[in-house]
This record gives structure tokens, sequence and C-alpha cells, in this order.
């Protein structure tokens, strides 16, 4: 029994520590000692992928067998992608639909428990924190089945033309038996031509349809899949590289999407910076990840141009830099630099706030600042409440107006906070990139100081002529840099339609620029219905963040449990609840909770 119930303890935390995971059910508790635990094997795991635009929709199939002698109830743990969409869940039990409600949480937590009592066979599929969701099922008889299918959206990165896609495969390791069928398909439409497409991690076919489609398979039997599915493919744009997606039913509000990625051609010589690399070398830095961090901070003072300047903090619960000032990027100085990283050593706690204080000291007037910061984002020493570290950065990189100051960082690990480091580098116009410990140092790096070394487009704003738009989201565009992208979503009025001119103006370091496309804002277009629900999970984003900095208050908690039931989004505040026999109605969710036998009875 013991040793069962480490075994099982190990999955649980593993799933609990992925970013990204496929899902895993974990038998719950046992009511009274059992000779041998209890295991669920995968009967089989489909994946279905459709991706139009960088808009990913996956479906996942998958079919779990209670391999013990006893009935369960069992919890199925998904970390889903950042920023990702649930769109819909759903359980059959011995080959019965459930039917699937979306609620507010609390409501469907206690209805689950209500009916869970009378033995009854619901599920519950809810928010678990930090992108992971958790549904739980009850009653799972001995070498029963359930069949689990969720489908979610997702908003694909761009990065110099280069699209990424990836499905975690990995977890199946962890079957009781192997996997008896994994089958991966994934068809690609894009507006812009497909120029390749390629899969590093498995054997997979690849087919083309024309120009702009593209399907992908892969399928094993009876195997225990180890490797993430990774997919990249590539998209050819032409010199503005800026699309209008659209969705609108009649005599309604419409919704939109812009994907902006101007061609400017960077300079052959690179715009002389003043750069401060902040490196956290805490004890929750130790390990692998201080050794990734040592890594891409010597990558970039190797790639500091002879005009640069530079400085290096590092910070655990006390401060310490290379130099008194910013130094020249001359080879002895790059030299000192790297023996200076190559001493640096993990211990001690985390303070952020005064690493990032005396990097704000060490800035220039004469040239543009960059500061770039290296960590896992997690601060214990000092001060500690994120919101303040934010405040405080953003007061100090405003003391500044005669030269601009960009913040960016660089998350190390899996226990990196991102939205805390996707905010910090938001506020100042900077970007965040992440690495996993599995990942290569080298080309993430690389793509990240590529992004410094060349600004795009800076202050940025929209125009879009007499279209009238409203809630767009984010509320502040980011900078644009080499080989980045902006997406941007929001509403038009149902009352200003037809074709427009779209205008994207910004600064570049040679001055003002404009570039136009044309666009039609249409008064129907159906077909694009992954759109709104988009748009909803940025709005519903938005407004939690609203609630993190100012507190929870009823008209906030009321719009994201709206959205979220209108839209079939799940978030903190909804839940699906799934259930045998016919619809559930709002009469009988308040019987059910408030009669005799319910549970606020």
């Amino acid at each position: 029994m013991l040793r069962g119930m480490v075994l099982c303890g190990a999955v649980l935390l593993f799933a609990a520590n992925c970013l990204l995971a496929d899902g895993i059910l974990i038998p719950g508790p046992p009511e009274r000692p059992e000779p041998e635990a209890p295991y669920f094997s995968i009967k089989y795991h489909h994946v279905d992928v459709e991706i139009r635009d960088q808009v990913a929709t996956t479906k996942i199939d998958q079919v779990f067998v209670n391999e013990s002698n006893r009935e369960l109830e069992a919890t199925y743990l998904f970390p889903l992608p950042p920023n990702s969409v649930v769109r819909d869940f759903a359980v059959e039990a011995d080959g019965k639909p459930m039917v699937t409600e979306l609620l507010e949480a609390d409501e469907a937590q206690r209805t689950y428990e209500e009916i869970m009592r009378r033995r009854k066979d619901p599920a519950l599929f809810q928010y678990a924190g930090n992108n992971t969701y958790r549904a739980r099922i009850y009653p799972i008889a001995p070498n029963g089945e359930r069949r689990i299918e969720i489908t979610y959206s997702e908003l694909l990165g761009q990065d110099a033309g280069v699209v990424e896609y990836l499905y975690p495969l990995s977890t199946e390791q962890f079957s009781t038996d192997p996997v008896q069928d994994t089958v991966v398909n994934c068809s690609i439409t894009s507006s812009d031509p497909i120029a390749s497409v390629y899969c590093p991690s498995h054997d997979v076919s690849v087919t083309r349809e024309g120009r702009h489609d593209a399907k992908v398979s892969y399928e094993e039997n009876n195997t225990r899949p180890d490797r993430d599915l990774r997919l990249y493919y590539t998209v050819s744009q032409d010199a503005i590289g800026t699309h209008l997606l659209t969705y609108k039913e009649r005599d309604e509000d419409g919704f939109f999407m812009l994907l902006a990625a101007p061609s400017v051609t960077a300079e052959a010589d690179a715009l002389p910076k003043n750069i401060v690399f902040v490196l956290d070398r805490s004890g929750s830095m130790s390990g692998e990840k201080i050794q990734q961090a040592r890594d891409a901070l010597t990558f970039c003072v190797n790639q500091l141009n002879e005009g640069d300047t530079f400085e290096i903090v590092t910070f655990s619960d006390n401060i310490r830099s290379f130099g008194n000032e910013l130094q020249g990027a001359d080879a002895a100085t790059i030299r000192r630099a790297r023996e200076f990283i190559g001493d640096i050593e993990a211990a001690g706690s985390t303070d952020i706030a005064s690493a990032m204080e005396l990097a704000m000291e060490r800035r220039r007037a004469d040239r543009p600042n960059y500061i770039v910061m290296l960590s896992d984002g997690l601060p214990t020493a000092g001060m500690t409440d994120l919101d303040d570290i934010l405040a405080d950065v953003e007061e100090n990189r405003a003391e500044m107006e005669d030269a601009s100051t960009r913040v960016f960082v660089f998350g190390v690990g899996y226990d990196v906070d991102t939205h805390f480091l996707d905010q910090m580098s938001l506020d100042s116009g900077g970007v965040a990139t992440y690495v996993r410990p599995e990942e290569s140092i080298e080309a993430k790096v690389a793509s990240f100081y590529g992004k410094i070394a060349h600004p795009m487009l800076t202050d940025i704003v929209l125009d879009f002529g007499a279209i009238e738009t409203f809630d767009m989201f984010p509320k502040k565009l980011p900078d644009l840099f080499h080989g980045s992208q902006i997406v941007a979503l929001g509403r038009y009025d149902e009352r200003t339609t037809g074709d427009c001119t779209v205008a994207l103006s910004g600064q570049t370091p040679e001055g003002s620029q404009t570039f136009e496309v044309t666009a039609e804002f249409p008064e129907r277009a159906t077909s694009r219905e992954y759109i709104p629900p988009l748009w909803a999970a940025r709005k519903v984003g938005w407004l939690l963040d609203e609630i993190r900095l100012n507190g929870e208050k009823k008209e906030l908690v009321d719009e994201i449990v709206r959205l979220g039931t209108e839209y079939g989004i799940l978030t903190e505040y909804t839940s699906f609840l799934a259930l045998e026999g016919g619809e559930i109605t709002a009469d009988e969710v308040s019987e059910r909770l408030t009669g005799p036998a319910g549970a606020m009875g």
C-alpha cells in the first residue's frame, strides 16, 4: 500500500508542476486500506487540432479505465497553455453521454456534492489555479471506463514568421499500461502562404494542400509517449503583414482580431544602447535554473555591440554589481564580465525590488535604456508584494523622461510567475520570454536578444478610421520588436460597418512611420466563431487583473460570470457540471440546493 501511495503522489506532483500537460486521472483517497493501490490506464488518446490564422482549437478525446477492484471518485488534472479558453467539456459514462452545463462555480460545486451523496453520476470541471483545471468524476466502477472530451482554443505566438504549436504527450508515460491508440491530427490554414512545416519531436506525416493549407498526422499503438509533440510552421509575409479577422451576427455589435507584424528593415549598424542585466542568484534559482541563467547572460554579453554600455546586477537577499556604473563593451571588459558571471552561485532569498531599484539608478539619459532581468519571478525578501514591486518599478522608470526605459524579462524554469513578469515588461513596452529546463537556451536567448537589438515600432497607435471600436485588448499596445507581432482583440459598433483603412503608427530610430492596410468590417460574418470567446477571455483576464489590483467587487465578478456563461468560458467563477439524464434547469438547481434533501436544506 505504501508503494502504491508514493506512485500516485508522484503522478499528482508531476501534474501540478507542469506548465503544460495532457490530462491525468488521479484516484481519490480510499475509504479503507486496500492491499493494492488503484490505478487508471489510458485506453486511447485522440487529438484533433485545427489551426486557422494562428488560432488553434484542440479537441482531446481520452478513455480511462479503472484498473482497481473498487469504486472510485477520481480527479482529472488538466493544465492548459496560458491564455487558452476552455470551450467544451464532456463525459461519457458506460457509453452514455452526460449532459454538461456551465454554471456559477459555487452553485456547480454544491450541486455536484449533493448529487454525489445520492450516488448518481455527476462530473465537475473547474478552475484549479495556475492554468490548471480539475475534473471530479464519481463513481467509476471497478474495471469501469470514463470517456473525457475537452475542447480548448488558444492564440499561437509568431516569432520572426515562425508559429509554434505544442501538445504535451509526455504524461502518458504514467499510464499503468501502454496506451493502445495514440493519434494526433492537425490541419493548418493560413492567410499568409505556408513556407514550411516541421516537427522535430515525432515522426509525422505532412501533406501540403496548396500554398495556404497543410495537414499533419501522428499515430502510435501500444506505447507510452514520453515526449511533447512540437510543431512549427513558417509563413511568408508581404511588406506590411497585417490581417484583420472578424465575426458578426446581423444586427449585433461585431468582434475583430488584428494580427500585425510590419516588416521594417533593421539598420545594419545597431542603435547604441545602455543595458543593465539583472540576474536572480537566490536559492530558488539553484540547480539547473542558475546554470541556464548563467548561460543566457553569457550569451547576451557576448552579443553586445562595441558602442553599447552595460552593467550586471545580481541579487539574492543582498545586491552585487559588476561595476559602479555602466561599462563600455570593449573586449577586455567583456572578458571580465564573463568571469564575473562564471562565479555566480545561487543561495539566499529573493529581493527583486532592491535589484530593480539599483538597475534604474544605473541608467543614463543619453540613449535608450534597456533593463534585462533573468529570474524565476518569486520575491521572498525586501518588498515581496508583487503589486508594490510593479508600482515601484514603474515609478522609477517614469523619473527619467529624457530617454526611454524598456524592461525585458527572461523567465527560467517551471516555477516562474508569468503574470508578474509579463506585467513588469508590458508596463514599460518591453517583452517577456520563457524557457523550460529541457529547452535550448541558445535558441530562446538568440530570439530574445534579437528583439532587444532591433526595436521596430514604439509608442504604437491604431486608427480604424470611420469604424467605431471599443473594448479592445490589450488596453495598451506593446512595442513591436524584430520578429514579434501585435495581437489585438476588440468589438466594433454594428452601425459602423464596411471598408476602411486601418493605420498602424509608431516611432522608429528613423522617425515616425505609418503602415496602412485596407480592411472590411462586414455587417455579417460568422465563419470565425472562435473570435468571440478569445475576445471574452481577454476581457476576463483584464477583469481578473482589476480584481487582483483593486480587490474583489460584485460588479466585476458579475461581469466575469456573465462573460463565462455567455461565451462558454471556464473561469475561476464558473464551472462545468455534467449529469446523467436531461438538461439542468434553474428551478431544478434551486430545488436540489434548497429542498429537504438538498445541500443547503
